[in-house]
């Protein structure tokens, strides 16, 4: 989900990506996830709050009871309350629906079924990717030399260099690319 998530937020900005995935195909898998409301203010940001409201579950709270006399000892109030104070609604999914709706926004051409990840190589500045059925594709371009800096750090902060830190993911930019989804934001360049 993490790489949907991420080649989503990319297209949106205008950055040519490709999503390589081990699964021979996308299955609904899983069980129920929580999407907060932080994360449904970047699902919104991504054009996908609706399609997500429409397979969820909205729930009124979230309560503790105690073990022996079912007691209500804890009730978290969500619905209208959470999505007015929060700006978005807290909902329930199935996880294979929130995949669903990620998968979504990216268009199928763009997204490399039966790819599973081999190695990593790397070419002069340039990270190749291998994959077991010995297909290989270029992360960066040739002699490119650019910063990646830590989503939240407002671009301040760590540095790491392209082509010696990856982690799931990988971008070819010619460019700097800002891509602000409400409280999600991610900054290359």
């Amino acid at each position: 989900m993490g790489g949907l998530a991420t080649a989503a937020a990319l297209l949106r900005a205008g950055v040519d990506v490709t999503v390589y995935e081990q699964a021979r195909t996308f299955a609904r898998l899983g069980a129920g996830i929580q999407v907060g409301c932080n994360a449904m203010q970047v699902l919104g940001g991504l054009g996908l709050e609706q399609r997500i409201r429409r397979a969820a579950f909205y729930p009124r709270s979230w309560n503790n009871r105690d073990w022996r006399t079912g007691e209500v000892r804890y009730d978290q109030i969500f619905g209208p309350a959470a999505e007015a104070k929060y700006g978005a609604p807290y909902l329930l999914a199935h996880r294979g629906d929130l995949h669903a709706t990620l998968a979504s926004a990216v268009p199928a051409e763009r997204i490399r079924l039966d790819h599973k990840l081999t190695g990593l190589e790397d070419r002069a500045g340039s990270v190749v990717l291998g994959f077991a059925d010995g297909s290989t594709a270029g992360v960066l371009g040739e002699g490119e030399r650019r910063h990646c800096r830590p989503a939240g750090s407002g671009g301040r902060g760590a540095r790491w260099r392209a082509g010696h830190q990856c982690d799931r993911g990988g971008f070819r930019i010619d460019g700097e690319v800002r891509a602000d989804l409400s409280l999600g934001r991610l900054q290359l360049g």
